[in-house]
């Protein structure tokens, strides 16, 4: 049997986004050094700019989808040399994800050339009537490597929050999954699944419950074709702030396969905000980490001999993922 993991404290994420201590391609050695912030996202890393409040975690710096449906994502190293327009990610077109109706679009890094791109990134992109979220990854290092995860709001600087009684939340969710199977594009998949947030606004009085659920995660390879299916993951109360921001969030999944069912398959973390002037919108990132797979006909693509059902998978995988749902 698999023994529970622990959830992680919160924005412990911010560590386990980068380079883990194995940033280096190849050779190992040491990471990025991120600190991990304590309390609630409003008073750490959300960045105001007029009307709009962007909230990063991880190791990238912003995430601007520009007019001709590329992204250009900051601070994430040899993805394209910066202000060249060679940094920017094209948009992957990859039909049967996008049939899975989450509204998150994929996009890629450029391919590597002599002296530019040498490591290859994948990223999820969405917009919601107030919000946009997108997550970032790459399988080019020994460990989980560098990424992160950006959502933002607009419009109102701290949405009505003070709102009565409760509300069920739904929309979608992408993610973009990191494994340690060996390195390379490989090791990169794609996650689409519904979400469902619910909130009792007023108990408990001072900060409201949040709770909610990302569905059964769909799992496709960078190319679109489907791997299989991974557990739903759980995202326990939470709470929000004065601002609307939503923070404490702790995420688990349980395993589905042979002796290992229902012991915790993945731990991680959740935070988010209310967008819109009436909270009409939730947006939010999670990062998670478990083994690659619950069992050998599992998402992943790879067989591992002797793999079956009650085997723990020595392999191990981070995803980072983010979520816009509204309150119909």
């Amino acid at each position: 049997m698999r023994s529970s993991l622990s959830a992680i404290a919160l924005l412990a994420l911010l560590s386990a986004c980068g380079g883990g201590g194995e940033g280096n391609p190849v050779t190992g050695g040491p990471g990025n050094e991120t600190g991990t912030d304590s309390g609630s996202p409003a008073n750490d890393s959300a960045v105001t700019t007029g009307t709009t409040t962007r909230r990063v975690a991880g190791d990238l710096t912003g995430v601007t989808l520009n007019g001709d449906n590329t992204l250009t994502i900051d601070d994430l190293p040899f993805d394209g040399p910066e202000g060249t327009g060679a940094e920017r990610y094209t948009y992957m077109g990859l039909a049967a994800v996008e049939a899975t109706g989450a509204p998150f679009a994929q996009y890629e890094s450029g391919d590597a050339s002599a002296e530019t791109n040498q490591r290859k990134y994948f990223a999820v992109y969405g917009a919601g009537a107030y919000t946009t979220a997108s997550a970032v990854g790459t399988g080019d290092y020994n460990g989980f490597g560098w990424g992160g995860a950006q959502y933002t709001r607009s419009g109102v600087s701290a949405p009505d929050i003070a709102r009565q009684g409760e509300a069920v939340y739904e929309g979608g969710y992408a993610g973009v999954r990191v494994s340690t199977f060996g390195g390379g594009e490989n090791d990169v998949s794609f996650t689409t699944a519904d979400a469902t947030i619910e909130v009792d606004f007023l108990d408990f009085e001072t900060t409201g419950a949040i709770e909610g659920a990302i569905g059964v995660r769909n799992v496709y390879d960078i190319n679109g074709a489907f791997l299989g299916t991974l557990p739903a993951i759980s995202l326990a109360t939470a709470y929000s702030d004065e601002d609307g921001f939503i923070f404490d969030g702790a995420a688990s999944s349980l395993d589905r396969t042979g002796s290992n069912a229902g012991d915790v398959f993945e731990s991680g973390t959740w935070e988010g905000a209310f967008a819109g002037p009436n909270s009409e919108e939730i947006v939010g990132l999670i990062v998670i980490t478990g083994p690659a797979r619950e069992g050998q006909s599992d998402a992943g693509g790879f067989t591992q001999t002797g793999l079956d059902d009650d085997t723990v998978d020595g392999f191990n995988a981070q995803e980072t993922g983010v979520f816009i749902a509204t309150d119909p």
